[in-house]
């Protein structure tokens, strides 16, 4: 690409993956990725948790679900999450009975997931020209990394908030830290948030929802999907970072190839407030 040092010096769009790739028994499976990018939503704990949302009820046929995550407390680790996962194993949304997230001790060297990674990064080196231009390259790369690879966009319309919260912890009812915590159990049936904190077996419980939730959410009249709202729209790049977005327009968008220019043309944008 001509103008190499205009692009070098040009800040990035945000490209995000989530990958569920397949261990033990299961190795020959599909590896999910999820794909969005920082002008279709962001990274805060209602996002995070919309893609676990989607992938559990593509695999909601599923009765047991092992789940091993990085040791990552505002990622895999949050209460947003605990809380939904909770809702969504006692929901019609899933025929799962059991979610168990198990997570990986911090300074662990290899992740299954790590391999399918680096053959995304082989894919992107083998695109067209060796260049990523565009998310729809990115998918691209990813949809092909590997024979099992199954690439899923995740559009606005995926992304969601809860509109019930957990209730402040007390002294009285505290709740376990969150880096303390390496194993999380979501039982249908139980409204209660299960846990360990090695892998000895011993589990406690804590309460995440205050009495009026509980009353509410055990009715037969309760139906958890009508508590998720999704967006209409995607959340667009901030107005205070237009200048990194006219940057690329700028600088980087001119040496595109003709029909990558659209996609950076029509990339939405939001006022902040």
């Amino acid at each position: 690409m001509e103008g190499f040092k205009a692009v070098l010096f040009t800040t990035r769009m945000n490209v995000f993956n989530q990958t569920f790739a397949p261990v033990g028994g299961a190795i020959n499976g599909s590896v999910y990725g999820f794909i969005w990018d920082d002008a279709t939503c962001g990274r805060k704990s209602e996002d995070i948790m919309s893609y676990y949302i989607r992938y559990l009820r593509m695999e909601k046929e599923k009765k047991h679900v092992v789940l091993w995550l990085d040791n990552c407390s505002s990622q895999n680790k949050n209460w947003t999450l605990f809380l939904v996962m909770i809702l969504l194993v006692n929901s019609a949304l899933v025929q799962t009975n059991v979610v168990e997230f198990k997570f990986f001790e911090p300074g662990h060297t290899f992740m299954s997931a790590d391999s399918f990674h680096h053959s995304v990064e082989r894919r992107m080196k083998a695109a067209e020209r060796g260049h990523v231009l565009t998310t729809d390259d990115f998918f691209e790369c990813v949809n092909t990394a590997q024979q099992n690879a199954v690439a899923v966009r995740m559009d606005p319309a995926d992304f969601c908030f809860c509109e019930l919260e957990c209730k402040q912890p007390t002294k009285k009812r505290p709740r376990p830290l969150l880096n303390t915590v390496k194993y999380v159990q979501f039982v249908r049936g139980s409204y209660d948030f299960i846990y360990g904190e090695d892998f000895s077996g011993q589990i406690a419980t804590c309460n995440l929802f205050t009495r009026d939730q509980l009353r509410t959410i055990k009715s037969p009249n309760f139906d958890f999907a009508e508590k998720l709202h999704y967006r209409s729209t995607p959340c667009g790049i901030e107005s205070t970072e237009s200048t990194r977005l006219q940057a690329i327009k700028e600088k980087n968008v001119p040496l595109l190839p003709p029909e990558k220019k659209m996609f950076w043309y029509t990339l939405p944008e939001r006022t902040s407030n």
